[in-house]
């Protein structure tokens, strides 16, 4: 729900927006998770194309128990309520064609906010995020679309990065991060259950060239593609590497490198994507399984350590740009 007071102070690049929700979602392997969420955002626009918005945000995410992957005993915030008390602040600069298929023009935002327990949250962290995309036509017939996003969190006070909320980490992989990696598996995983974590940092980078694709005998709007996706997720921001192998298979700061090949359909809303990703140099990482053998002290009686690689190959469905 929400509600908005344009030409807010009498002023026609003013406005104030007002909304609430409720949400529950199953978008990662690891936990589901249902989010109640208020905000009042100001939003200013001093030129067609650049815009600032001016937010308090506050957020309560619970954690179902029964669907947590993660060991409560090693990470037990995960399985607890949670609150989120945030002020933030983002910047809009928008000089793209067209938002839903870009064939030129440039898309940057930032975007910096902090959550305190002083203001009501349950920890106290500072979150920075900032993209810079373009898109260049060459020729008649191609575009070069390229992205850059990085993302970092950091405890303040007397908090730590164990105390950061799951639903609040970075996640990468998918069609429209690492197309090389399914969906949200980028970056560390638990010890004991293999399932991803998301990080407290993320370096992503996207390239693709686009083109139009003729059939015969048939007469429709479809495109082409190749292209690179490099960058992971990361447990902390002095660990962003640009290592190819990761440390250990307890260890996945490293850099993943995936290339691919796409067709996109145009409609009026934005392109129907099909993406093959190819993963370049997949991990290796360790969890624990059942077995008969004797075990390690860090999994539980009965199972003992077992390694696992990351799929080489990925495909996706969606709609609307990569990036």
């Amino acid at each position: 729900m929400s509600y908005t007071v344009p030409s807010y102070f009498g002023r026609r690049e003013f406005s104030l927006l007002l909304t609430g929700f409720a949400d529950r979602t199953r978008d990662v392997r690891t936990f589901t998770s249902t989010r109640y969420e208020a905000s009042v955002q100001l939003a200013q626009t001093p030129t067609p194309f650049t815009s600032f918005l001016y937010r308090y945000s506050f957020r309560r995410v619970l954690v179902d128990a029964a669907t947590l992957k993660v060991s409560p005993d090693q990470i037990p915030l995960f399985s607890q309520p949670t609150k989120i008390s945030s002020f933030g602040a983002s910047w809009i600069r928008d000089r793209r064609d067209s938002p839903a298929d870009a064939t030129r023009g440039t898309f940057n935002t930032v975007d910096l906010s902090m959550a305190g327990r002083a203001i009501g949250s349950s920890a106290t962290f500072l979150r920075f995020f900032i993209q810079n995309s373009s898109y260049h036509p060459f020729g008649r017939v191609l575009v070069f679309a390229r992205s850059t996003r990085i993302g970092i969190e950091e405890p303040l006070g007397d908090s730590n990065a164990f105390d950061i909320p799951l639903p609040e980490r970075f996640f990468a992989g998918g069609g429209s991060s690492l197309r090389g990696l399914g969906l949200n598996q980028a970056g560390p995983r638990d010890a004991k259950t293999g399932f991803p974590l998301g990080g407290l940092a993320m370096l992503l980078f996207n390239q693709e060239v686009r083109f139009p694709m003729r059939l015969p005998f048939l007469r429709v709007p479809l495109g082409g593609a190749v292209f690179y996706d490099a960058g992971n997720v990361f447990s902390r921001s002095n660990r962003i590497t640009f290592r190819l192998r990761p440390p250990s298979p307890t260890d996945l700061n490293y850099f993943s490198h995936s290339i691919g090949m796409g067709f996109r359909y145009a409609t009026p809303v934005g392109p129907v994507r099909l993406d093959l990703g190819y993963q370049l140099n997949p991990a290796r990482f360790e969890f624990c399984e059942n077995s008969a053998t004797p075990t390690v002290p860090r999994c539980p009686a009965g199972q003992a350590v077992r390694t696992a690689r990351l799929p080489r190959f990925q495909f996706f469905f969606a709609i609307g740009p990569s990036f």
